[in-house]
């Protein structure tokens, strides 16, 4: 019989809390969007009226949940985040000992990347395999790996950061402070900033997408609208993708060829982006693992949408919490 989970996705714009269970399912979820200037203490405190909001609303259901699983947006070590990237504050709040202490629900806290390379094994793409690696291309390029059934946390737990892969060297600033890493170029954010410098060259060529990128409202991203001119056959735009194709294969290719793990997943809004080009992907990240390493190596999109985290978070409440 499925049981329940308290499953928590915290992000940097918004966080959700769920009551899920272990078949996958998700009963209910409530997201709250976090209003500019507000601090972790505030998104805390949002967490736990949610929770009561689910608590009221499945009383039964909440009677019987035993375990609370968190996905958080940035570095975790022993279930609390290491430091917080998104949001002053974390770092003096210990949310697995709060659940604990108000619900008595032993919990367990982990990266989103890892997180969601869980949910998407367990329930979505990459279910019925032993390993894969997951790529998230958002706002950053976060991810995780699977190996043999567990995650591959690394001696501090921070492995499976193939978005600082370096693919172009000395090449544009990364927010993690290096430079050349695959997140600044692959990332919905890097592919927006590519996609405006272009369009600002002067090139004749770039004009549909000067235009396009004209008609935005002020601070939206402008990675979308490349990928859709892309999709109508833009010949410009095309050539941008081509190149973005290029740099994320170096990254995913050298995954490949260290650890031997034949399946990629790829999610986020720029990976759902990307997805028609999928086949052209495998077939460059083919041409740069090495040969022994090819047969059956697959690029597939992540299956679970925004519930990815929330899933994740009931995985691994069954790796940490049996």
């Amino acid at each position: 019989m499925p049981t329940p989970v308290l499953a928590i996705d915290i992000g940097g714009s918004k966080s959700i809390v769920a009551v899920c269970t272990t078949d996958g399912g998700i009963l209910e979820s409530i997201r709250a969007d976090r209003p500019n200037g507000k601090d972790a203490f505030w998104i805390r405190d949002s967490i736990f009226n949610r929770v009561e909001t689910l608590k009221e609303n499945h009383p039964e259901t909440f009677r019987q949940i035993e375990h609370c699983g968190i996905g958080f947006g940035g570095p975790v070590r022993d279930n609390k985040p290491v430091v917080s990237i998104h949001i002053k504050g974390w770092e003096e709040i210990d949310l697995c000992a709060e659940v604990e202490a108000r619900y008595g629900l032993p919990s367990c806290m982990e990266n989103d990347g890892i997180t969601q390379a869980l949910g998407e094994h367990t329930y979505g793409a990459g279910k019925g395999r032993s390993s894969l690696i997951f790529a998230n291309l958002g706002t950053g390029y976060g991810g995780g790996v699977i190996e043999d059934g567990k995650p591959r946390l690394g001696d501090g737990g921070f492995a499976g950061h193939f978005g600082h892969v370096c693919v172009v060297p000395n090449g544009r600033l990364c927010p993690c402070g290096n430079r050349g890493c695959a997140e600044a170029y692959c990332s919905g954010t890097g592919i927006g900033e590519r996609a405006r410098e272009a369009a600002a060259s002067g090139d004749p060529a770039a004009k549909p997408l000067a235009d396009r990128i004209a008609r935005l409202p002020e601070g939206a991203g402008a990675g979308p609208v490349l990928l859709e001119l892309a999709r109508e056959g833009d010949p410009f735009s095309l050539a941008l993708v081509e190149g973005t194709l290029e740099l994320l294969s170096l990254a995913l290719s050298a995954g490949v060829n260290i650890l031997d793990i034949r399946l990629i997943v790829i999610g986020g809004g720029a990976g759902i982006g990307l997805a028609p080009w999928f086949p052209q992907l495998e077939e460059k990240v083919k041409a740069r693992s090495l040969s022994l390493c090819r047969e059956g190596l697959e690029v597939r999109l992540a299956g679970l949408g925004i519930n990815t985290v929330l899933l994740g978070a009931v995985a691994l409440c069954g790796l940490r919490l049996k």
